[in-house]
């Protein structure tokens, strides 16, 4: 196996769009309800904000089975980043099932700058994309 197969690209952008609810007709995707929009809580609501960003990733580990199989595709959950940059309430709202929990124990153990509101921390969701293909992982925050 090459070494490339095992890079992760980490890329940040703010939350400046609904997310679309998923579908649940996708065979073995998992799917909870979306990510509420960042700026919609009263915290946010018409404040000048900042958004977060990563200070520590941790790589999600292909799952050996999941790799075996081919399987390959976007993990999406949706993150509560808090005021200290931990990442709580992680929900998934798709992906594929074999994929999910790689996924959401990395996104666990991240750290992140916090999203700001007027210059002051603030907790808020994010969704948070996680890429899985046979040739590396991507992972995004939107």
């Amino acid at each position: 196996m090459n070494a490339r197969c095992f890079l992760a690209i980490v890329s940040l952008v703010a939350i400046i769009s609904p997310t679309p609810q998923s579908s649940s007709s996708q065979t073995g995707t998992a799917t909870t309800p979306s990510c509420p929009l960042f700026g919609s809580t009263p915290e946010t609501r018409g404040k000048l904000v900042t958004p977060a960003s990563v200070l520590r990733h941790v790589h999600p580990k292909y799952p050996p089975d999941a790799r075996k199989s081919h399987i390959e595709g976007i993990v999406v959950l949706c993150v509560t980043i808090g005021k200290d940059g931990s990442a709580s309430n992680v929900s998934v709202i798709s992906g594929p099932k074999e994929l999910v929990t790689s996924a959401v124990e990395a996104v666990q153990q991240g750290r992140f700058r916090p999203f700001l509101a007027n210059g002051e921390p603030v907790e808020a969701a994010a969704r948070v994309l996680v890429n899985f293909r046979l040739t590396g992982i991507q992972v995004s925050l939107t």
